[in-house]
């Protein structure tokens, strides 16, 4: 020690910034990568893809390779904020599920305010052309007492996801129809082309045609008494 001479040596604080700066960077793009990429190969490794069908507790190992995938995902978490956060609403999460085995068109966008959760089973879901997702959700499994089973979700071009709606397995949205916010679509409903859905469970108030330009001419959502209003429960307190 006493033969080094650290006295000519001096950084300016530009220079001890930038080499910060530079090294945070490098290392938040090199662990975004590895998760990725753990994240990716260990849901092929264990999963595989998805299939529609029944896999209960106790007949299949599904639910058990589930559940260790899903330890995998913890990676994602760092303190309070989810790797997902950060792509929300960005191309990058688009190609993040179509790595997944999701099927989704072009110019969509995916949770630009986030999601809870995020899609669990991205390659039973098929989405098409123009879709906007808010932070809703898209849940293809139902697990009751043992009974799990999987089924496809169908989204078609132009619809609509507003925020802290929810779709459950086997749903159809049919282009043009929308989800208003806090509603529920249960289980194999079908969603009408050019309609807009509300409540939970969802129900239709309007259909309308694509060249309505002229909002004010759309029927009225009020409702002539309480009884004929959908329900106003909030479907993420569904489990």
């Amino acid at each position: 020690i006493d033969q080094r001479d650290y006295d000519g040596v001096e950084f300016s604080p530009a220079t001890v910034y930038a080499t910060i700066l530079f090294a945070f960077f490098f290392t938040h793009i090199a662990r975004f990568v590895l998760w990725v990429v753990i994240e990716t190969a260990s849901k092929w490794a264990l999963i595989g893809r998805r299939q529609e069908g029944r896999y209960n507790w106790d007949q299949s190992t599904y639910v058990q390779r589930w559940e260790i995938y899903q330890m995998v995902t913890r990676l994602r978490s760092s303190f309070r904020l989810n790797m997902l956060d950060f792509l929300c609403g960005t191309p990058f999460i688009v190609d993040f599920f179509r790595l997944q085995g999701c099927k989704i068109g072009a110019r969509c966008c995916l949770h630009p305010t986030g999601a809870a959760p995020f899609m669990s089973e991205p390659d039973l879901v098929e989405i098409g052309d123009n879709v906007a997702v808010d932070c809703a959700s898209i849940v293809n499994h139902l697990n009751t007492r043992g009974n799990f089973e999987l089924r496809k979700i169908k989204v078609e071009s132009n619809t609509t996801l507003r925020a802290n709606s929810r779709i459950q397995q086997g749903v159809h949205m049919e282009a043009g129809s929308m989800l208003l916010e806090k509603s529920l679509a249960m289980t194999g409903d079908i969603l009408e082309a050019d309609s807009v859905w509300v409540g939970a469970p969802a129900a239709r108030i309007f259909a309308y045609t694509p060249a309505d330009d002229d909002m004010s001419s759309l029927p009225s959502t009020s409702y002539l008494n309480d009884d004929e209003a959908p329900a106003t429960v909030n479907p993420i307190d569904i489990v």
